[in-house]
């Protein structure tokens, strides 16, 4: 039986049509099971290159059909990640707010129609499946964890009517015994916080990774008259009044930070305070169920799971013997339990496959078509096919440089795990700023990541008393003292975000830390994702040559093959193609200055994001010739123009580094 699990809103990529589309949901995603068996995952925003992309899941349903080599007509199911009439009620409300949007249809009717027209086949609406969304989350907990009977727990913003829910499984099998109302949301109740500090849903790891440096007394006693732990697991939790709490404290005339404010004391401290009454809600919901079912084993799943530093404390608690949390906690995992769900119930069997990794999406291709795209490259770029790649690589970040990896099938889930990641160093501080310099271009406060062996990850971080394997970057783990000095991946409170690397999973990736071990003494590496701030992760190799051209990374390693920019390769710029992303537009309009002058406004615009960057009027006349086939110096030529042939480039490099363009090498220009 083959089941097509997705997640996320009903828009296309190119789209706009529904203007409340997030409101069913964010970070789209598809999963195909076999028979019990996940073979294949991977989030829409690696395809259409949409941070957190919302759109129509597609492209994500393809692309795990291409994965696995079968066809739609072939599914026997399609699961969606929320209960059918919760989502008819969203569908209902959009029109309430727009009625001049197409003729509604009921959710299962969208789904029929679009899903039979973005794959090509005629969908039966029999097929079309919806499973409730914290299902979904206990699921997709369960079916990667390593245990039969335990306790799941589920949080996030909302998924249907509930913030949070708590799930018995014994023999794998699951029985609901709480749920935690909207009113309850952990999730919302950080997101409207986290505004006071200059950020939105989607940055609360940011908030996480500064809370450290803040003192959590300071606004403890604002915090403490908004929730209150209750018997039973419960609590009461006012997250509206909260902002408008401290902003009082904070005196007359005091406002939120504003995004690329410097962060002060007081921003510091209202981190610290927010993540301490998380850590406080959060243990206490697992120490009562924990204390109420007798369960030693804890699956997490839901956005709230994602906050690393509560899940290390919850380690450190000792209350249970093993805690596994879904990698793909967010909403993107729930494609998975979507599916999986299904998949059960079909076949009526309770057992399948315990999920051994997440090395799920999109392979970079067999060697020849790997080979094609790097030689696309080669007048930009000096090409070496490595002999030792393990040894040489782990020379060349022993002696300092920052390492572009690309291997094998694309992660599933938010973090980079040793197939699409940038590596380097993790012993000189300096390397935290020099990666944020060069490549991420993010706030310096923030830590990077170890990969470690799986053997020696007990010398250098403080583990649990069962529990040594952390495969997911998942818990925030104390380092040790004795151990040698990691100032790249060491937090300000000497904890790090640990993922241990296993012979068995990723055996590649092992054998360059172990290299790196046998030349240094360290069996670590700095791992972050492979991306600018501007994009999701790379998926492709096609993504990781855009990125290693638009950042200073040193090198980029795709499979076998070691790439270097040539030092004259910026003289060659004119020589690439031109192409403006499915969900980014251009636009022209005008505005009127204090005198009623009408001044043109040119600008390229996120369809999603609603981010507008301006553009020269030169620049805006040549992207409106932009077909993808002609390149920047046969546009130049094209149109007419004031500006400089140099200001142009510069003006096309910046707009490729923030992906409002897309460049690529023309097939012609090959040497």
């Amino acid at each position: 039986m083959l089941t097509i699990g997705f997640s996320g809103g009903i828009n296309n990529v190119h789209d706009v049509t529904y203007p409340h589309d997030t409101q069913l949901g964010h970070d789209s995603a598809a999963v195909l099971v076999e028979d019990g068996v996940v073979v294949a995952a991977i989030e829409q925003e690696r395809l259409d290159r949409i941070k957190h992309s919302n759109k129509r899941s597609s492209q994500a349903i393809r692309a795990c059909l291409d994965i696995h080599g079968v066809r739609a007509s072939d599914v026997d199911a399609f699961a969606y990640y929320n209960d059918e009439s919760f989502t008819d009620f969203i569908i209902r409300d959009m029109y309430l707010h727009n009625g001049k949007l197409p003729p509604m249809k009921s959710i299962r009717a969208f789904f029929r129609d679009n899903l039979s027209a973005d794959l090509g086949v005629d969908i039966d609406a029999d097929k079309i499946n919806f499973v409730d969304h914290h299902q979904c989350h206990a699921v997709s907990a369960l079916a990667m964890s390593t245990f039969d009977t335990g306790l799941i727990i589920t949080l996030d913003g909302f998924g249907n009517y509930d913030s949070g829910t708590v799930y018995l499984s014994k023999e794998r099998q699951l029985q609901k015994i709480h749920s935690y109302s909207r009113s309850q949301s952990l999730g919302l109740f950080y997101d409207h916080v986290i505004k006071l500090l200059g950020y939105r849903m989607f940055d609360e790891y940011k908030v996480m990774g500064l809370a450290p440096y803040g003192n959590p007394d300071r606004f403890k006693p604002i915090f403490d008259q908004f929730y209150s732990l209750k018997p039973d697991g419960e609590y009461d939790l006012n997250f509206f009044e909260i902002p408008h709490a401290i902003l009082g404290a904070l005196g007359p005339g005091a406002a939120p930070r504003q995004k690329g404010e410097a962060f002060t004391q007081e921003h510091k401290d209202i981190a610290a305070a927010l993540q301490d009454v998380l850590e406080t809600i959060g243990l206490h919901i697992a120490r009562h169920f924990q204390q109420h079912t007798g369960m030693r084993n804890l699956a997490l799943a839901g956005g709230v799971a994602h906050n690393c530093s509560m899940n290390g404390k919850l380690l450190y608690e000792g209350m249970f013997d093993e805690i596994f949390v879904q990698p793909a906690a967010h909403d993107a995992g729930c494609a998975l339990g979507a599916a999986l769900e299904i998949d059960r119930n079909f076949r009526m069997e309770s057992r399948q496959t315990i999920l051994p990794h997440v090395f799920l999406g999109k392979d970079i291709g067999p060697h020849e078509e790997i080979e094609n795209e790097v030689s696309l490259w080669s007048a930009f770029a000096d090409v070496v096919e490595l002999t030792d790649r393990s040894k040489e690589v782990a020379s060349l970040i022993a002696d300092g440089a920052v390492i572009g990896w690309v291997q094998g099938r694309s992660e599933f889930g938010p973090r980079s795990l040793g197939n699409r990641s940038i590596l380097a160093d993790p012993r000189p501080e300096e390397n935290k700023r020099i990666i944020n310099a060069i490549v991420k271009k993010r706030e310096a406060y923030r830590p990077f990541a170890p990969s470690v062996l799986e053997e020696y990850v007990a010398e250098y971080f403080e583990v649990g008393k069962s529990q040594v394997n952390f495969p997911y970057m998942t818990f925030v783990l104390r380092t040790r003292r004795s151990s040698p000095r990691l100032g790249a991946v060491t937090h300000i409170d000497g904890t790090a975000r640990v993922q241990t690397v296993s012979k068995s999973t990723n055996m590649r990736f092992w054998e360059l830390i172990n290299a790196f071990r046998e030349k240094t003494g360290v069996p670590v590496l700095l791992n972050t994702s492979f991306n600018n701030n501007a994009e999701p992760i790379i998926d492709s190799v096609q993504d990781a040559f855009a990125c290693f051209f638009t950042t200073e990374l040193n090198y980029l390693v795709v499979d076998n093959y070691l790439i270097a920019r040539k030092p004259t390769w910026r003289s060659r710029f004119g020589e690439f193609t031109v192409a403006i992303p499915d969900h980014i537009y251009l636009k022209k309009a005008q505005s009127y200055a204090g005198n009623s002058t009408a001044v043109p406004v040119l600008s390229l615009v996120n369809m999603v994001t609603a981010e507008e960057q301006s553009l020269s009027r030169d620049a805006h006349a040549l992207l409106e010739l932009a077909d993808g086939e002609a390149t920047i110096d046969e546009l130049i030529e094209r149109g007419e123009r004031s500006a400089t042939r140099e200001s142009l480039i510069a003006e096309f490099d910046a707009l490729w580094s923030l992906r409002m363009i897309n460049l690529r090498p023309k097939a012609a220009a090959r040497k």
